[in-house]
């Protein structure tokens, strides 16, 4: 599943993740984009809840902008940790 964010969503990027049913997380910042119609949307708690059942889910994002909603909604485990430890290359 993908997360969507500012400040761009390709037409290309819009067109492969309908034609080939990849969910996007139906965020508000998600809602903001035009997408075409028949795109597979994931509500956030469905997305949570993916997610907790099954750590292993791939979730892949077009920003940065989206490590902020993965740092609110999946706190649970260690993967806003892996992304700061990633992100902050002092720490690295």
């Amino acid at each position: 599943m993908f997360l969507i964010d500012k400040p761009y969503v390709s037409e290309f990027f819009k067109k492969t993740v309908k034609d080939f049913n990849i969910p996007i997380v139906d965020t508000e910042s998600a809602k903001k984009f035009t997408l075409y119609e028949g795109t597979s949307l994931v509500n956030e708690d469905t997305a949570i809840k993916q997610y907790k059942n099954n750590p292993n889910t791939s979730i892949y994002t077009i920003s940065e902008n989206s490590i902020g909603w993965i740092s609110q909604h999946l706190s649970h485990n260690d993967l806003p940790d892996k992304i700061d430890l990633f992100k902050d290359k002092f720490k690295f």
